[in-house]
């Protein structure tokens, strides 16, 4: 493999090795041996269209460390994804790195570019005593940068998509950096909002019938007091004609007068009556247990329909649909578009590691939003 293309790959990973978006140190990166890399001891005169610039060197490397700067393109880019129907106004902003070499052909220049959370930081001069790897000729054309500038609109209107998630269910759609996961704990809170809405309906519905159902059980409790008062007095009715009856009787001789013959008479439909009237609070009584009875049936299945409500609620997570949206081409905005040189430190076996921070972010990962 030629040298340069090594020093060139091992220096700029590609989007499938990218890391989770970190602040990386020299001691953390990939070593490249200075044979690796094409350098030239001259800085290149670069024309005020590139906007030159440079990464500080991270505070760790030792002063005396020699170092090497190795060239970069760096954009940075806001997009505006905007579409009424999913309810998406977002503007998002992004850092696009292109790591150069002298042989770069510069042809699909950012289809290989890496994505970082943010910008490193910049100063506006290199390091005293520094090195510099060699360079394509083309960064010295201030023509160039238009053209890049150019090129990198359209690569970002075809490749950059914002990606929401929509429930056709519930006509829900994921808000602006909502992942699907996020989503889906929304929607189950949704859910739960209305499986309490429901609840509150169905509580309102059994309400009613309980009600009902106290009345009658109120009006059964007294009709059994009603009819155990009254057969009470019927019994004590019938106990005073047994005992006058009876009393007369003996008192006439043992002989049934007339009046006698009446008094038994009364007594024993007196008694007829007390055994009808304890029939009658045994009815109020079986009527006031059935009144009971329907009433832990209705709270039962108030509390059925609650638990299937809820447990419907807990499991009927609608399926997503992913959509991408397209930025509008007419509002991307390049804020700047730099040459950044990207500090390198050797060590004693002249192998060389990355001196600046790195905010290079996984390739699945989305841009950060900002808001215009």
């Amino acid at each position: 493999m030629d040298p340069k293309k090594a020093a060139h790959q091992a220096a700029a990973p590609s989007h499938a090795q990218a890391a989770t978006p970190h602040q990386a140190t020299a001691a953390t990166s990939t070593l490249v041996h200075e044979s690796a890399i094409s350098t030239s001891r001259a800085r290149p005169v670069i024309p005020p269209e590139a906007h030159e610039q440079f990464a500080t060197v991270l505070p760790e490397v030792h002063a005396e460390t020699r170092l090497l700067y190795r060239p970069t393109l760096m954009a940075t880019a806001r997009l505006h994804f905007s579409r009424v129907t999913y309810k998406v106004d977002q503007w998002v902003e992004l850092t696009l790195m292109r790591w150069l070499d002298a042989d770069d052909s510069l042809q699909d220049l950012w289809e290989t570019a890496d994505v970082w959370s943010q910008e490193p930081a910049l100063v506006s001069t290199p390091a005293e005593g520094s090195q510099f790897a060699a360079a394509p000729a083309k960064l010295t054309h201030a023509n160039s940068y238009k053209r890049w500038q150019k090129s990198l609109i359209n690569h970002l209107y075809r490749e950059q998509r914002l990606t929401i998630w929509k429930s056709s269910e519930w006509k829900q759609y994921s808000r602006a950096g909502e992942t699907a996961g996020e989503f889906k704990i929304r929607l189950r809170q949704i859910a739960k909002e209305k499986r309490d809405l429901a609840v509150e309906k169905l509580r309102n519905k059994y309400e009613s019938q309980m009600d009902s159902l106290e009345s009658r059980l109120r009006k059964a409790q007294s009709k059994v007091q009603k009819e155990k008062e009254q057969s009470r007095t019927q019994m004590f009715h019938t106990a005073v004609s047994f005992g006058t009856s009876i009393l007369g009787a003996v008192l006439g001789n043992k002989i049934a007068s007339r009046t006698n013959a009446r008094s038994f008479g009364t007594a024993m439909r007196s008694g007829a009556r007390a055994v009808s009237e304890q029939g009658e609070v045994q009815q109020a009584q079986a009527n006031v247990h059935q009144i009971r009875s329907e009433m832990d049936s209705l709270e039962d299945k108030f509390q059925v329909d609650v638990n299937g409500l809820t447990e419907a609620a807990q499991n009927n997570v609608p399926p997503l649909e992913e959509l991408k949206i397209k930025p509008t081409k007419s509002d991307i905005d390049v804020k700047q578009l730099s040459l950044v040189w990207m500090p390198w430190a050797f060590d004693a076996k002249d192998e060389a590691r990355p001196a600046y921070h790195c905010y290079q972010r996984n390739a699945e990962a989305q841009p950060p939003t900002n808001s215009p």
